[in-house]
C-alpha cells in the first residue's frame, strides 16, 4: 500500500503546495476517517499485546533453533536457555498430555 495507492481508493486526498521545497499534504477522507475508527482497536491490541508477541516470537525463533526451554503457563511465558538438545523434546512432551 502506497500513499498514491490510497489517494486511488479514495482514503486520502493529496495537496500539492508550489513552494521551496516543494510541500505534499495527505489528508484522511471521510472515508479514510471511517478506516482509521474501525482499524484503531487493532492498533491499540497490537501495542497492548506487542511485549507477549515479542516473547512468543524469540521463543519460536530459539525452539527452531532448538537452544532453549520453553515454560509456558497461563499467566505469563518465560524462555530458559539450555544446552541440550533433547530438554525441549521432552518439554513438548509435558505440554502435549
Amino acid at each position: 500500500m502506497t500513499l498514491r495507492g490510497l489517494e486511488r481508493d479514495g482514503i486520502v486526498t493529496r495537496t500539492v503546495y508550489s513552494a521551496m521545497p516543494p510541500n505534499i499534504a495527505y489528508r484522511l477522507t471521510k472515508m479514510g476517517a471511517t478506516l482509521w475508527e474501525a482499524t484503531a482497536p487493532l492498533l491499540e491490541w497490537a501495542n497492548l499485546h506487542l511485549p507477549a508477541i515479542e516473547v512468543a516470537r524469540n521463543a519460536y525463533d530459539s525452539r527452531v533453533r532448538g537452544d532453549v526451554e520453553i515454560t509456558v503457563s497461563a499467566a505469563n511465558a518465560r524462555v530458559r536457555p539450555t544446552r541440550h538438545p533433547l530438554a525441549l523434546v521432552a518439554v513438548s512432551k509435558k505440554l502435549s498430555r
